[in-house]
């Protein structure tokens, strides 16, 4: 009779509490928060019978609420946090900000914490929604409300299994949180209207299973860089300050040469120099070998830990990747009018061709130019920039799978989707056809690729398109697209595929049991020819690349690559030709770069087409100059407009010198 009554009442005190907030029977805390109930063992024993009763057909549903069962009889002292510390959800996605309104006026006010607000408007209960958790915070200033966070509530029995809890009792201006954010359950419980704990004689709330606050919780990439803005912004002001000053000289080889040299724009994420190679933020690439967090297998560093170095200057904690990375994979997903689009292309349309379109086409979505219309202030137009280059960096690889799946593989279905749980790197090869425990070698090749070739300085083609075009406040989806384009180039982006068939053509003209001297031949025979030996020489660097290094460090450390005749026939020419080169007397700088071994890898592993390298390029190449093109923003630089002169000018000036 008792349970009946409070069943028919419950409707009742759900309108209560909506009406007049928490009501009357709510524990108040001390400011504190020392003042908490704990949960008996017969409690959480009702309760876990109650939940296997009604969850028979939910297993991880039970899993769950077993497992957090036995946290809270290993927690006895639980007790209800202060206001403003960090949620107990795990692996909640760190920073995110969910406008969820809750009991009492909790808010999310930042990465993963609460604050305490005015009381919302009152509002009565909206209708739990299958398939997604309210992620309702848990205490404010003497109010506990009522919620709960989960990853394995994934059924609509939810208002089954908890006939009578608030959690599908959610506000109807509450979004809910998808459960593939949420990782750890965290319950609270309202036990006047509990049937499972509805004879408990303990406080009117209680927490089940949840992990104890910390206060240490690691702040997102967004969060984190909103911290650094204000102190690079205080040194472009003091920059300014020297505009007088005179940082170099133009010279007519400048104008006429590409304006190679000219020290003419500002980057942020990394500086070439000519004899120690690129430095990001300082750091050499065998220092970030060593300090950036690595994938969940394998054991190279992750291109999204360098965006994030890129980026801020920091190197982050393997969790702050490991959020960013789930965050570029919830991401992943392509418009379906992309997909189309892609799907309608001629399947022998250039790799590059595609991916600019597609990239191009997704400004259709694009924060930040729907915030420029609508109008915005411009120390804001980081902000919706940030989004767009996240969301674009979230789709590059899924946008390049495809592609590859069109042009190469018969179309239909990529063989894989992306894994909430993987980092950038897996899901690119998964999509590739090179997922699984099998594929872990290629996996591994795939970081460190993305890793060295996403930034180096601002000044190639595809930096400095990304960075002139995104100076005319075009959206990062045009910018970029522009920055791939100029990848496209032979004497841009497509050196490793050049690389690769010239290797091969040298391998079938000399003999199989060939010699040094056979190798040394062939290459003086190239260079007679009036061609070039691709792979060789760089703009700026004066020494062999550190990048090619990288990449034959990687190779030498796997026997099976060290053994493939054709990485061998690199390795003899990576030692030969600079000398070669040397007495050839036209190269500058005649030691291997980058690109003289990561077509060669890519074939070892069964990528024979050659005219999709530049494509994989392109996934990578968006670290460096999406960052850049943040800062851009943030730090409000202008559009670009340097002075041109034509011949005749340019010999006057010259003459009268």
């Amino acid at each position: 009779m008792v349970r009946r009554k409070q069943e028919s009442s419950e409707v009742e005190r759900d309108s209560n509490i909506a009406e007049d907030g928490p009501g009357p029977g709510w524990p108040a805390l001390a400011s504190d928060g020392r003042r908490g109930r704990n949960v008996t063992e017969g409690s959480l024993l009702r309760v876990q019978k109650n939940v296997q009763r009604q969850a028979a057909d939910s297993l991880p549903v039970r899993r769950a609420f077993e497992a957090d069962v036995g946290a809270a009889r290993a927690t006895p002292a639980w007790r209800v946090p202060r206001p403003g510390l960090p949620l107990p959800v795990g692996k909640l996605r760190s920073g995110a900000h969910w406008p969820i309104t809750a009991l009492g006026g909790t808010r999310w006010s930042g990465p993963g914490r609460l604050s305490s607000a005015v009381s919302p408007p009152r509002q009565r209960w909206g209708r739990w929604d299958a398939g997604a958790c309210p992620a309702v915070p848990l205490a404010r200033g003497g109010r506990t409300p009522l919620g709960c966070n989960t990853t394995t509530i994934s059924s609509a029995k939810l208002p089954d299994i908890f006939p009578n809890l608030c959690l599908r009792q959610l506000l109807l201006k509450t979004q809910p949180v998808p459960t593939s954010r949420i990782s750890t359950t965290a319950m609270a419980l309202n036990l006047r209207t509990t049937r499972a704990l509805g004879s408990m004689k303990l406080a009117r709330a209680a927490l089940l299973g949840a992990r104890p606050y910390s206060s240490s919780a690691e702040p997102d990439l967004k969060a984190t860089l909103k911290e650094v803005i204000p102190a690079k912004r205080e040194l472009l002001k003091k920059v300014k300050a020297h505009g007088s000053k005179v940082i170099g000289e133009v010279k007519v080889e400048n104008t006429l040469g590409g304006m190679r040299g000219l020290k003419a724009m500002v980057w942020e994420g990394s500086v070439l120099d000519a004899n120690e190679g690129i430095r990001f933020h300082g750091k050499t690439i065998k220092d970030c070998q060593k300090v950036l967090p690595k994938g969940k297998t394998g054991t190279e560093m992750l291109p999204e830990a360098m965006f994030w170095l890129l980026l801020t200057g920091q190197v982050p904690s393997t969790n702050q990747v490991r959020v960013l990375s789930r965050e570029l994979a919830e991401k992943a997903q392509l418009p379906a009018f992309v997909n189309k689009m892609l799907d309608d292309f001629p399947t022998d349309l250039h790799p590059m061709t595609q991916f600019a379109i597609a990239v191009s086409a997704l400004n259709y979505e694009s924060k930040f130019a729907k915030a420029y219309e609508k109008g915005l202030n411009k120390a804001d137009y980081w902000e919706p920039t940030f989004d767009d280059c996240i969301s674009l960096l979230a789709k590059l690889p899924t946008i390049a799978a495809k592609i590859y799946q069109n042009s190469y593989r018969g179309g239909g279905a990529l063989p894989a989707e992306v894994d909430l749980e993987q980092d950038w790197s897996y899901n690119f090869a998964a999509m590739l056809g090179k997922g699984g425990k099998e594929n872990e070698n290629f996996q591994d090749l795939l970081r460190l690729y993305l890793a060295l070739h996403g930034d180096h300085e601002g000044g190639n083609v595809s930096a400095h398109a990304t960075h002139l075009v995104g100076s005319a406040l075009s959206d990062p989806f045009l910018s970029y697209s522009a920055g791939l384009q100029g990848l496209a180039g032979p004497l841009h982006g497509l050196a490793a595929q050049e690389v690769l068939r010239w290797i091969l053509q040298m391998k079938e003209n000399i003999p199989a049991n060939y010699t040094e001297q056979d190798v040394n031949d062939y290459l003086w025979s190239t260079l007679n020819s009036g061609r070039v030996v691709p792979g060789y020489g760089h703009a700026v660097l004066r020494k062999p690349d550190p990048r090619f290094e990288a990449l034959m460090d990687y190779a030498a450390a796997r026997p099976e690559i060290a053994k493939d005749p054709v990485f061998q026939l690199v390795e003899k020419n990576s030692r030969i030709a600079p000398e070669v080169l040397k007495k050839h007397g036209k190269t500058k700088n005649p030691y291997p770069n980058v690109d003289s071994s990561s077509g060669v890898l890519f074939h070892h592993y069964g990528f024979h087409e050659t005219l999709y390298y530049t494509a994989t390029f392109g996934v990578s190449r968006g670290l460096g100059p999406l960052a850049q093109l943040i800062w851009d923003r943030a730090l409000g630089l202008p559009i670009e407009r340097p002075k041109s002169i034509n011949l005749e000018g340019l010999l006057k000036q010259a003459e009268g010198q």
